[in-house]
């Protein structure tokens, strides 16, 4: 019987009470009981498993609840470590809904729109672009660029704007996509206005003189190329005026290259105020300037202009408080009627330019199809010369200087003078290419020759009535200038043997227009060498005469120009006799050369010089026609 059963009925009836009517009864409650037991049994089988399930579930889940949270904390740490990278950038960020609504901004976006990021979001698409729009210049250009995005909203856009406060922003629209799905738009805007005023300068630079600020060569091209393209269209007359500043060289020896420069700012004020809003004035280089003369209907609008620019240029500048008064050569060309591209118009005033100097400075001359013909025959002449020296075909000739006093005359010397020998035999004089050999630098290789070919026939004179007799070579400025020179005539003086006291460098004032003192220190090594030194021209430099209280020479020579009017010309014959006797005070022999006359020569000797030089006794001739004259 089922224990339960038994305890309660010895709890509830007499011990000795028979339980036998009952039996069905209570078979019945111990099978009911035993069931009860039973499905107790299984019950609580059962809530074991699903507790050890519930358990297992709830560790699984209070682990993933851990992940979570240490994935919120992360992404809670990256969206505040993002929002602050964004908030201290200097570009702007705006994230805005797939309907245009505000979504995020940093705090250079909300500064540009001067809002609160509450005050943003709560603007309307339309009412925030305006919020936009009212720091930004170019508004038009900017909404049409972004109404661009509308049709298409994955989109990407790149533009610029000013804002009224003329800085410069770069900004890019750009979608936020995910599986191809519109999130929304992101956009970004950044402060370039240091890198376009960089640009700026750089284009600034590039167009426009570092000195003078004044617009350079490449911009003056482009400015006359477009002149053309208007002078063509409209039938304008336009000029070229390209200047150069007259001895401007003189300016930076004397006060230096600082202050050389701060005249030529000076300069190109001056040169500024003399032009109308509608010309242009630029720098070339150096002490080179143009000017674009637009419009022009008169020559005498050129006159007018060239006059004011002599004008201001003669008022003296004050430099390091000394007073310099400074002219300029101005060459002059005209559309069209001289080129159709700036490079022609401003060669060619170029060409106008370097004739105007020959003609004495300080003056205008016209481009002509002579200076042209000129030039083209200078390169000609070029391009021989290169080809004779490199065929040695040239020759000397010897012009002698004649000792008259005591009654008697003598060779003392004679004067080398290069000439060029054709192919024919005819020859050509160096008034036709020194000057085209100084501005090439051939005249380096010039001298040199001349004094190789003057070492060796003094040496053929050695066994002649003409041993011993010096020969004088003329030297140029650009002869001078190389430190190699003394060392080079010295070397060819040992090489030929040939005593240093039988060679005369006849030297212009020229020479000595770059620095006196390091001139000075080269002729004294001549000098140790026993080389004689001797000023030619002299007379015609408009400084002459302070050079001789420096120089250390041996010889003065009369530029001919005084000699040929001393019979007619009462001021030439002054000038002489000032001359010698200044060169005999200060111990210089003085040379007369252009002594044609016999008049001439007895003006001289009464003036007690006693040297000679001209056709009165000979023409440059051969070597060995001066073997054979005689006195």
């Amino acid at each position: 019987m089922n224990k339960l059963i038994q305890r309660l009925l010895r709890k509830h009836l007499p011990s000795d009470h028979d339980v036998t009517p009952l039996g069905a009864l209570l078979h019945a409650f111990e099978e009911t009981l035993d069931q009860n037991t039973q499905d107790r049994l299984m019950l609580e089988r059962s809530l074991m498993l699903t507790s050890d399930e519930l358990n297992e579930i709830n560790d699984t889940l209070i682990h993933q609840i851990k992940e979570i949270k240490t994935v919120k904390d992360q992404l809670e740490k990256a969206f505040i470590k993002q929002a602050a990278i964004l908030d201290a950038s200097l570009e702007g960020v705006i994230s805005f809904t797939p309907e245009g609504q505000l979504d995020q901004a940093n705090k250079t976006a909300l500064k540009f729109l001067d809002l609160s990021l509450e005050e943003a979001r709560s603007h309307s698409p339309k009412s925030l672009l305006r919020a936009l729009l009212k720091n930004i210049h170019n508004t038009q250009s900017f909404i049409g660029n972004i109404r661009s995005t509308r049709n298409s909203k994955n989109k990407t856009l790149k533009g610029n704007f000013k804002t009224k406060d003329n800085k410069f922003f770069e900004y890019n629209i750009v979608p936020e996509l995910m599986n191809n799905k519109i999130l929304g738009s992101i956009f970004s805007f950044r402060d370039i206005s240091e890198s376009q005023n960089n640009q700026e300068l750089l284009k600034y630079q590039a167009y426009h003189d570092n000195l003078t600020g004044l617009p350079n060569r490449t911009n003056i091209l482009h400015t006359i190329k477009h002149a053309i393209t208007l002078s063509k269209r409209y039938k304008h007359q336009a000029k070229i005026l390209f200047i150069d500043l007259d001895d401007f060289k003189k300016i930076n020896d004397t006060a230096g290259h600082e202050q050389g420069d701060r005249f030529l700012i000076e300069a190109s004020i001056r040169l500024k105020s003399t032009l109308r809003e509608s010309d242009t004035l630029g720098r070339l280089g150096g002490d080179e300037f143009l000017i674009l003369l637009d419009n022009t209907h008169s020559q005498k609008q050129v006159k007018d202009l060239h006059s004011r620019i002599l004008q201001t240029l003669a008022q003296p500048f004050m430099i390091k408080n000394n007073p310099y008064v400074i002219s300029c050569s101005i060459g002059i060309s005209s559309f069209l009627q001289d080129g159709n591209t700036p490079e022609e118009l401003i060669r060619k005033a170029d060409m106008a330019m370097y004739q105007a100097k020959k003609l004495g400075k300080n003056r205008s001359h016209y481009f002509d199809e002579s200076l042209e013909r000129l030039a083209i025959h200078r390169v000609k002449t070029e391009e021989n010369l290169r080809a004779a020296i490199k065929n040695n075909d040239f020759i000397l000739h010897y012009q002698p200087k004649i000792e008259i006093h005591k009654g008697q005359e003598k060779i003392i010397g004679v004067e080398a003078l290069i000439r060029w020998k054709k192919e024919d035999g005819s020859l050509i004089y160096p008034d036709s290419f020194i000057a085209i050999s100084e501005e090439n630098g051939l005249i380096k290789k010039l001298t040199q020759w001349v004094l190789e070919e003057s070492c060796r026939q003094l040496n053929i004179w050695k066994d002649t009535k003409l041993k011993n007799t010096p020969i004088s070579i003329n030297i140029s400025a650009i002869d001078i200038a190389d430190f190699n020179f003394v060392n080079s005539v010295i070397s060819i003086l040992d090489e030929h043997n040939i005593p240093g006291n039988l060679i005369e460098l006849e030297l212009t004032e020229s020479v000595f227009f770059s620095d006196i003192a390091s001139v000075n220190n080269k002729l004294a090594l001549l000098h140790q060498k026993g080389v004689k030194l001797s000023l030619d021209d002299f007379g015609t430099g408009y400084s002459s005469f302070s050079y001789l209280q420096d120089l250390n020479i041996d010889y003065l020579k009369i530029d001919k120009s005084f000699i040929q009017n001393l019979s007619t010309n009462d001021r030439s014959l002054a000038i002489v006799k000032s001359i010698i006797d200044m060169g005999r005070n200060l111990g210089l022999s003085v040379i007369a050369e252009g002594v044609e006359t016999q008049e001439d020569k007895s003006i001289l000797l009464k003036a007690d010089c006693h040297i000679v030089q001209g056709y009165l006794y000979s023409k440059p001739t051969t070597a060995e026609d001066i073997e054979n004259l005689h006195f």
